[in-house]
C-alpha cells in the first residue's frame, strides 16, 4: 500500500473520537445526517465491473464515449499567461491526460472516481494517481449515513484496506474499523484521508447525494436480463447446430410395439451415419429444429437499454450502422455531441474546483484558471472539411490565424512560426463571381 506508505509518521490530527466516524460533539449538520444506510438502494460496485468486463456492448458503450471524450483537445485559459503556461507545463509532466482518462472511465462504471493528490515530504503537490474505487468511499456512520461538515460538504473520505488484513498502526486516529457502503459484505479497516489529499469526481449525482451514479448502474436489471437471454441464445444456437432427430412409428391401423421402437432406434442411428433410409408409410423421420430467429429482438431491445443509459448510439455500440437511416444517425450524432459537450463541462468544473485551486495557493497565484475542452468532434472529419472549403469559397470565413492554429491542432501539426508573412486570399463575392460568368458566356 504505497498510499498507507506515505501517511505513516504524519502528525496531522482529525478531530473525531477514535475508531468513530463522528466528530466530538456530535451535533447533526443537517437532515442528511440521519441513519440512513443509501448503499441498499445502489449496485454492488463488484457487480458494476464483472458487467464491464463481461458484457461486449456494456464494453464497447463505455470505451466508445471514453474515446469519444479523450478525442477533444483540452487546454489552460487564464488572464495571466504566466499561470496559463505553468498549469500547462506541470498537467503535461504529471500525465494528466492519463489520468483524466481513467477518471471519465471509472466514472462510467462505478459512478465515481478518486484521484489522489500526490505529495512530497514538504507538502509539495508533485503529481496524482487513480485510486480504485472499490476501495474508496465517504466517511460514514454506523448506521452508513454520509458525515458532512458545516458547509454541507463530506467530512472526509476513507480507503478501505483488503478484507482480513491486519490493522496497520494508527497513527493520531488515522486508522478506524469500517464497513465499506458500496461493496456487500466486506469490512476491516479504512485510511481516514481530507478532502484536500483527495480530488472526487463523482459522474452523476441526484438531489444532495455525492454518491455519483454511472452509466452501468440505470441499466444494470436490463443488462442482467440480457446475459440470461444470451445464454438461452447460445443453447438454441447450439439445438440448431445439431438438430434433434425424431422416429415417429406406427399409425391409427399400425400398433407399435417394442420391437417395432427397437427397430426404429437402430434406423435413427443409421440414418446419422449413412443419410439414407427405407420406411412403410406408416413411419416417418423428421428433424426438429430450434427457433433462434424469436430471441433476436428481445437482444436488440436490451441493447436499446444499454444505449439509453449510456448515451451512446446503438449502431456505435454494435459496429453496425447499416439499418440506421442517414437522417436519423444525423441526429444521433449531434445528440452525442451535446452529451460529449455536457460532460466536459461536468469534468472541467469539478477539476477547478478540486485541483486548481490547490495548485494555485502552492504556487502563489491569485487566479484560478479555466480548464477548456475543444469542441467534439462526431461526424466525419470530411463532411466538416466540406463545409469549410465552401464557407471559405462563398466569403462568410476567411481563414485568418486563429482558424489555421485549430485546424493545426485537429491536425496534431506543430504550431505556426512566428514572423511568417502570408498573404489572405480574398474570396470572391457570389455577385462579383456571377458577373464575371456572364461576361465569359458573352464573349
Amino acid at each position: 500500500m504505497a498510499l498507507l506508505d506515505r501517511f505513516r509518521g504524519k502528525q496531522e490530527e482529525f478531530e473525531l473520537i477514535e475508531g468513530k466516524a463522528l466528530p466530538p460533539n456530535a451535533n447533526p449538520q443537517s437532515i442528511k445526517q440521519l441513519e440512513v444506510d443509501e448503499s441498499k438502494t445502489r449496485v454492488d460496485l463488484r457487480w458494476l465491473e464483472n458487467i464491464y468486463l463481461r458484457d461486449p456492448d456494456v464494453y464497447s458503450a463505455v470505451n466508445h464515449k471514453v474515446n469519444t471524450f479523450m478525442s477533444s483537445g483540452w487546454s489552460i485559459k487564464a488572464k495571466d499567461k504566466k499561470v496559463e503556461e505553468k498549469f500547462t507545463q506541470f498537467l503535461k509532466e504529471t500525465r494528466w491526460s492519463i489520468i483524466l482518462e481513467n477518471i471519465v472511465k471509472d466514472g462510467g462504471v462505478f459512478g465515481n472516481a478518486w484521484v489522489e493528490i500526490v505529495r512530497d515530504t514538504d507538502k509539495q503537490i508533485v503529481g496524482f494517481d487513480n485510486l480504485d474505487p472499490k476501495t474508496m468511499d465517504f466517511g460514514r456512520t454506523e448506521g452508513g449515513a454520509i458525515l458532512y461538515d458545516k458547509t454541507l460538504n463530506p467530512q472526509y473520505y476513507v480507503q478501505v484496506l483488503p478484507q482480513g488484513a491486519q490493522a496497520p498502526e494508527n497513527k493520531n486516529g488515522r486508522v478506524v474499523s469500517y464497513t465499506m457502503g458500496r461493496i456487500s459484505d466486506t469490512s476491516g479497516y479504512a485510511i481516514k484521508l481530507k478532502t484536500d489529499e483527495i480530488a472526487h469526481f463523482p459522474m452523476n449525482t441526484v438531489g444532495d447525494n455525492p454518491d455519483g451514479v454511472g452509466w452501468i448502474e440505470p441499466a444494470y436489471n436490463a443488462v442482467v436480463a440480457k446475459m440470461r437471454i444470451e445464454k438461452d441464445w447460445a443453447i438454441a444456437m447450439k439445438k440448431a447446430a445439431s438438430p434433434l432427430l425424431i422416429g415417429k412409428v406406427g399409425d391409427d391401423k399400425h400398433r407399435p410395439g417394442e420391437q417395432s421402437l427397437e427397430k426404429m432406434l437402430g434406423t435413427l442411428k443409421d440414418v446419422e451415419s449413412s443419410s439414407v433410409a427405407a420406411l412403410p408409410y406408416w413411419n416417418d423421420i423428421k428433424y426438429e429444429m430450434a427457433n433462434i430467429q424469436a430471441l433476436e429482438p428481445n437482444l436488440s431491445y436490451y441493447v436499446d437499454k444499454i444505449s439509453a443509459a449510456s448515451g451512446v448510439p446503438k449502431p456505435y455500440i454494435t459496429g453496425s450502422g447499416d439499418n440506421t437511416p442517414r437522417s436519423t444517425f444525423k441526429g444521433l450524432n449531434l445528440g452525442y455531441e451535446r452529451e460529449i459537450e455536457t460532460l466536459h463541462r461536468h469534468i472541467s468544473y469539478l477539476t477547478e474546483v478540486t485541483i486548481f485551486p490547490l495548485l494555485s495557493e502552492q504556487w502563489g497565484f491569485k487566479e484560478v484558471p479555466q480548464f477548456v475542452f475543444e469542441a467534439p468532434s462526431i461526424e466525419y472529419m470530411d463532411a466538416k472539411a466540406d463545409r469549410a472549403v465552401a464557407y471559405t469559397n462563398s466569403g462568410l470565413l476567411i481563414p485568418d490565424k486563429g482558424v489555421r492554429d485549430l485546424i493545426r491542432r485537429m491536425e496534431n501539426l506543430p504550431p505556426e512560426p512566428e514572423g511568417i508573412e502570408r498573404v489572405e486570399k480574398k474570396a470572391t463575392a457570389p455577385q462579383e463571381k456571377l458577373d464575371t460568368d456572364e461576361e465569359v458566356a458573352k464573349k
